[in-house]
């Protein structure tokens, strides 16, 4: 990736296996709470929907089941964001997250496929959030990317002591 260093001149920064790997891991991490995140929020507006044009005996409980998933939806869309940006303090809400999902499992034990695909989805991503790199407050030393502007990234003495 193309950046400028302090004189001006234009330098590449090498991706290399060591910082690759990370980023790969931090891809499939936040594809997998995303796509976690699209299908609560499809239940939120599934249950939007049959709230309004149904005759549901406790709509109020149907609205407030929707906001939930709703809101949780969006919680879970602002995860896979910082977690795709390596933002450290996305990992204890995805692993409390996952571990929540997974206490789910004995109620699918009849649709053991549906169990299965929520263990797996949560091992996956418990499981890339503990590989090294991947959550760490995203840094070109650790990442590969270019530095970042501000007084420690742009070549400078940095600040005055």
């Amino acid at each position: 990736m193309p950046f400028r260093n302090s004189e001006g001149a234009r330098c590449v920064t090498e991706t290399t296996a060591s910082n690759a790997r990370p980023r790969v891991v931090r891809t499939i991490l936040a594809g997998v709470v995303l796509f976690e995140a699209i299908i609560v929020f499809g239940y939120g507006l599934y249950v939007v929907v049959e709230a309004i044009t149904s005759t549901a005996t406790e709509p109020a409980a149907a609205i407030a089941l929707a906001g939930f998933a709703l809101a949780l939806g969006a919680g879970l869309a602002l995860l896979a964001r910082a977690a795709l940006r390596g933002q450290r303090g996305a990992r204890a809400p995805i692993i409390v997250w996952q571990v929540l999902q997974a206490s789910l499992y004995p109620a699918f034990s009849v649709r053991w496929y549906a169990g299965f695909a929520l263990i797996a989805s949560a091992s996956v991503a418990v499981f890339a959030t503990f590989v090294p790199g991947v959550l760490h407050d995203a840094d070109p030393e650790h990442d590969g990317g270019a530095p970042q502007a501000g007084p420690d990234h742009d070549g400078g003495p940095g600040p005055s002591a």
